[in-house]
């Protein structure tokens, strides 16, 4: 039988007569809440109407957000709402058309990103083709009908 080696630490030691460093995000690192906070949304224009933003956070380009840890939470918000989460540059690469609409719930802010992108930097998990640097605002977009009710999220990871 073939023994199998992480990618992100498990390959650091594999075969090491020492201990080798690797990512702190990696190993032994500590994750920090980097966004916790809620809004209410009264369905008026600049506060819960269709194409309305939510500003989730803004975080450096290198920032690590733990995928499971990552959860936005809702109440009934209206019929026919749903939302999006991405960037600027791309409304909906991080979550697509959620419904929020039916009864209070939660989804995970990673649900339309692929496994194969999780615990890579914020730039890799939007889909960039490079770094841009800098600082890059998460934002969820309402979509089909006003919104009202209460919206929380947490985000945590390490903002580098």
């Amino acid at each position: 039988m073939a023994k199998i080696f992480g990618l992100l630490v498990g390959l650091a030691y594999a075969g090491a007569a020492a201990a080798k460093t690797t990512s702190h995000f990696h190993e032994k690192g500590t994750d920090a809440v980097l966004r916790r906070d809620r809004v209410e949304l009264t369905g008026a224009a600049g506060n819960g109407a269709v194409g309305d933003t939510i500003s989730l956070g803004v975080f450096g380009s290198n920032a690590y957000i733990d995928p499971l840890a990552a959860v936005c939470h809702f109440d009934d918000l209206g019929t026919g709402i749903t939302v999006d989460v991405g960037y600027s540059g791309d409304t909906d690469a991080l979550v697509a058309n959620q419904d929020v609409a039916a009864a209070a719930g939660n989804f995970s802010l990673f649900k339309g990103v692929d496994i194969a992108n999780w615990f890579k930097p914020l730039w890799q998990v939007l889909g960039l083709a490079a770094d841009p640097g800098g600082k890059i605002e998460l934002l969820m977009t309402i979509k089909g009908a006003a919104a009202t009710g209460t919206v929380v999220w947490s985000i945590k990871g390490q903002d580098r």
